[in-house]
């Protein structure tokens, strides 16, 4: 018992953590405004109400695609009864 346990926290820790970013919840905002990932980390991003796009950047130009950065493309805002829409 006690090695399926052991083996099921090992398994969990291999998988990486979950880091949720919500996107336009409070307006034009980022929560967190800093996230640091490693690898096997999952970032699921939270889109609220509006029409958005995700791209890495630089601190000298963060609104600019960083060049082999990753882009999202464009992700549209959620419908209807929805209140946000989630992408990992």
């Amino acid at each position: 018992m006690y090695t399926i346990i052991i083996f099921a926290i090992l398994a969990l820790k291999a998988l990486g953590a979950t880091i949720t970013i919500a996107i336009g919840r409070e307006g034009a905002s980022i929560e967190p405004t800093v996230s640091k990932a490693s690898n096997r980390d999952i970032l699921e991003f939270q889109f609220w109400a509006g029409n958005y796009s995700v791209s890495q950047g630089s601190w000298s130009t963060p609104c600019a695609q960083q060049p082999g950065g990753f882009y999202s493309g464009f992700i549209p805002g959620p419908t209807g009864d929805n209140k946000v829409s989630s992408y990992p």
